[in-house]
């Protein structure tokens, strides 16, 4: 694949965001190695503000692929894992950290003491055992529940809510055993605060990005989502958010948009494409900007509900049952619907992902919601967003140039 071109952000703040997960995995390295602190590894959507409150420092899996693929360093992991049985068709996001891992690569990244996973991927819970399997630590399972009724965490019925708390009660339990210390009640009352606070300043952003026009394209989106995906429940995410916050009105008031002459605007649906994260810069060199990625639907609670430091467990587990790629595809739909319509979309890009039934389904129905309520066309880009081995850019590029023309 030819070498590709790099991003770049209209923002100041986003500029920050490598910074801080180098710092937090510095303080994971050093606090291990003290013996001040314990290293989960984890799945994507996970009850980090319960594991900070033990002291626990957190390592999403997924997260680290994606910077892999990044820094165009992925393709030797990934064909490591698949060479150690793993299949082609598997997810991608997991093999990479698999084949990182297999073959001791991860030198500045502290192994886990324990690895936690969920059911509701696919992938997750075989790749994290294959995982602890490999370092020889505990793991840890959580089931949980799909959402059977269209709308927002308060549809979700009681008894899934409750199933699911129990788990993290019993995590809770495991954790004490873990730590050897009993759950820090003022530390949980804590994170659980600030992560409402960072989530409720991102809801803030994300109204003041409605403005025409945008203030904010997609490469800034993808590295502020970050922040939300791995930070969560810290002064360092409220801190970030803040400061985005602050920047993103001013560029409202002053009315500085990502590109001078805003022709058309973009609703972002699917990961990012993280080996060709200047693809989002692409979108700008046309006079189109894309306004929303979607991918903060699944941590920051604005769909499903916000975190309740006053009910932490049920309020956790209701916004992690309801988020809208947890059961029925009603929920995107719906959420589709008021993206296009809140962000002033005139048109959709939906990335689909080979690797992942959560992201990749519901084209369709999309498709036929979107055009038929508002008359916005969507382009189906298939492909793999850590993977760069089956991707053409200049194909991709002339399927959006061609779009973007029918557009006007």
């Amino acid at each position: 694949m030819a070498t590709l071109p790099r991003h770049h952000f209209a923002l100041q703040t986003t500029r920050e965001v490598p910074r801080l997960m180098k710092e937090r995995l510095v303080r994971a390295r050093e606090a291990q190695a003290n013996g001040t602190g314990l290293v989960a590894w984890h799945w994507a959507v996970c009850p980090g503000e319960i594991l900070r409150a033990f002291g626990i420092y957190t390592f999403m899996v997924e997260y680290h692929a994606g910077y892999l693929a990044a820094r165009g360093e992925v393709a030797p992991y990934l064909e490591e894992a698949e060479a150690r049985g793993f299949p082609r068709d598997a997810c991608s996001l997991h093999k990479a950290c698999l084949g990182h891992s297999l073959l001791g690569a991860q030198a500045h990244i502290p192994d886990p003491d324990f690895l936690l996973a969920a059911t509701s991927c696919d992938s997750t819970g075989k790749a994290l055992f294959a995982l602890a399997d490999h370092f020889h630590a505990p793991y840890y399972l959580i089931d949980i529940p799909s959402n059977n009724h269209l709308g927002n965490g308060s549809q979700v019925e009681d008894f899934r809510v409750k199933y699911y708390a129990a788990q993290l009660a019993e995590l809770i339990e495991r954790l004490e055993t873990l730590t050897g210390r009993p759950l820090p009640e003022e530390a949980l009352s804590e994170t659980f605060g600030l992560a409402a606070r960072a989530y409720q300043l991102w809801g803030e952003i994300n109204q003041m990005r409605r403005a025409i026009p945008s203030p904010m394209g997609g490469t800034d989106d993808t590295a502020a989502i970050g922040v939300l995906m791995n930070l969560p429940g810290t002064p360092e995410a409220v801190g970030f958010m803040e400061r985005l916050r602050d920047e993103v009105a001013e560029r409202v008031r002053t009315g500085q948009g990502v590109v001078p002459d805003e022709r058309h605007r973009f609703l972002w649906l699917g990961p990012s494409i993280m080996y060709d994260m200047a693809l989002f810069n692409f979108f700008e060199e046309l006079g189109a900007v894309v306004v929303k990625c979607e991918l903060d639907y699944l941590y920051s609670g604005l769909y499903s509900g916000t975190l309740d430091p006053a009910n932490p467990l049920e309020s956790m587990a209701r916004k992690q049952i309801a988020h809208p790629y947890n059961g029925i595809s009603e929920n995107r739909v719906e959420m589709t619907r008021k993206l296009v319509e809140e962000f002033a979309a005139d048109g959709v890009i939906f990335y689909c992902s080979w690797f992942c039934r959560l992201l990749g389904g519901n084209q369709r129905a999309i498709k036929e919601a979107i055009s038929a309520d508002y008359g916005v066309p969507l382009l189906i880009i298939d492909g793999d967003c850590v993977d760069p081995r089956s991707y053409t850019p200049v194909q991709v590029r002339n399927k959006i140039e061609d779009f973007v023309d029918m557009l006007g």
